[in-house]
């Protein structure tokens, strides 16, 4: 899909933070969360704490949390780095696995991005995810970045791993 209809999905400004959601939280989770150089804000809900909504598709807007004045390879790198964040979370939710369960690990066993058009991570990003197959402790996910025009300008790919303790 190289186009998205944006009227489909609330505008960024309209939904919460993670900082406006975790900020009080005391807790190593909330530190890994909160001090990430990136706003994300979360279309249907997000994984931290518990699971509502066990679907294999979740939509995120992000965008850097500062002026990112720099090149479009430099830009690459950071939307690179900034596309791991969320792969594993459509495998999690579908299982009903929330960040906040004691324990869990999960990693990145194989990691491809594509660049289709310029972009800005300064500027808001809708990060669509879905996840076709998991399971055996590994999990699929495919994404896709669109620009608030509904440009597809990136896309990614990763194979994850993800292990829950036995109880």
């Amino acid at each position: 899909q190289t186009s998205f209809d944006m009227s489909t999905v609330p505008a960024p400004e309209d939904l919460p933070s993670v900082w406006e959601k975790y900020g009080s939280l005391a807790d190593d989770r909330a530190s890994w969360l909160l001090n990430r150089p990136f706003d994300l804000r979360y279309v249907g809900g997000d994984i931290t704490v518990d699971v509502t909504n066990q679907s294999s598709t979740m939509q995120v807007w992000i965008r850097s949390r500062d002026t990112f004045d720099a090149s479009h390879a430099v830009q690459c790198a950071a939307l690179a780095f900034a596309s791991d964040y969320l792969l594993v979370e459509p495998i999690m939710q579908k299982h009903g696995i929330p960040w906040a369960t004691p324990g869990f690990r999960a990693a990145s066993l194989d990691h491809a991005m594509w660049f289709h058009r310029p972009f800005r991570v300064d500027e808001w990003l809708l990060y669509e995810l879905d996840t076709p197959t998991s399971q055996s402790a590994r999990g699929l996910t495919h994404g896709r970045f669109y620009n608030q025009h509904g440009d597809l300008v990136a896309s990614v790919a990763q194979e994850s791993m993800i292990r829950t303790p036995r109880a």
